[in-house]
């Protein structure tokens, strides 16, 4: 997996961050296959710029099970000035590798799933919770 954040300066947002999805891409992958991934997009804005410090502090939670991925948004260099707030866009590239279709024989050949998704800042602060759209995965 690999995050990515770009964010840039803003003044007058809220200390409880907020996040808003963008998209999933593809929304069909080959479960299991080493050379696939799906790239997961929201917009992130916290009005003090606590997010990204070093501790995972991005939950994934899969609907198929519950299970819950934690990521970690990059540490936001000072010149950015993250403490005036920030707002920025995150893009998570999840590798097809990680996902199995369940064992069960409803699900041999394809299976759906979406993330929940929420974050929480350095003060403890937990965001809105995002839904992604349905991604399929399908048999190598």
């Amino acid at each position: 997996m690999i995050l990515t954040a770009f964010s840039c300066s803003k003044s007058r947002l809220s200390k409880t961050p907020k996040i808003t999805y963008k998209s999933l891409f593809p929304r069909i992958v080959t479960a299991g296959a080493s050379n696939e991934r799906t790239t997961i997009s929201f917009i992130i804005e916290d009005g003090d710029g606590d997010i990204g410090f070093k501790s995972n502090n991005i939950y994934m939670k899969d609907s198929r099970d519950s299970s819950t991925v934690v990521l970690q948004i990059p540490v936001i260099p000072t010149e950015y000035s993250p403490e005036r707030g920030i707002k920025g866009t995150v893009v998570i590239d999840y590798l097809a590798a990680l996902l199995i279709l369940r064992p069960d024989t409803a699900h041999i050949e394809s299976d759906t799933l979406h993330w929940e998704i929420f974050i929480k800042d350095e003060a403890g602060n937990m965001s809105n919770t995002i839904i992604t759209e349905d991604l399929l995965l399908v048999r190598q």
